[in-house]
């Protein structure tokens, strides 16, 4: 049905463990019956910090959701992309391609910005406020916060199995330019 896809994503960085790498997860789901796919995967580039581990959560699940639309015919509907970052979210949704070299991690968000000029869908943007399970129980949190918590302990996990496999770099994505 239209606009019942949620597409949810967080990033993790942690600079004690590796200042070189990190990670992010998604969700996306069916918020009508329920079904979905998750992901997760290394940022790329050397440059590691939490933003751009967010940032490649973004461009991630707009990516499959590109794949998605392709390979299904997918030519019209909405849908709702959160995380919990704030300036992440802003870049994502603004529809310039363009983006300056100078921008901090202007790769990605060239890379974000490409994929979802190409995706025949509608995207609203939600802000989800990170970590509302450390106050309220995960049964009690809405949909996108559960969702959220999922793709956190996600990311999480696959940063450690990242830095302990010492896996190499992705150095471009590929809607980058």
């Amino acid at each position: 049905a239209s606009g019942t896809a949620l597409l949810i994503c967080d990033g993790s960085y942690k600079p004690k463990s590796s200042d070189t790498k990190g990670a992010a997860a998604w969700i996306i789901r069916c918020t009508q019956c329920k079904r979905q796919a998750i992901g997760a995967l290394q940022s790329p580039g050397a440059d590691a910090n939490a933003y751009r581990s967010e940032l490649t959560g973004l461009y991630a699940v707009l990516a499959f959701t590109k794949a998605v639309c392709d390979v299904l015919g997918i030519t019209t509907g909405r849908l709702t992309l959160g995380c919990d970052n704030i300036t992440g979210l802003s870049k994502a949704g603004s529809t310039v391609t363009r983006v300056p070299s100078r921008v901090k991690h202007a790769d990605i968000i060239r890379a974000i910005r490409n994929v979802r000029s190409e995706l025949p869908i509608t995207v609203d943007i939600l802000h989800v406020y990170g970590h509302q399970d450390d106050q309220t129980s995960f049964e009690d949190l809405s949909e996108e916060a559960q969702m959220n918590t999922i793709c956190d302990d996600y990311a999480k996990r696959h940063l450690d199995w990242t830095i302990s496999a010492d896996s190499p770099q992705t150095q471009m994505l590929p809607h980058e330019n």
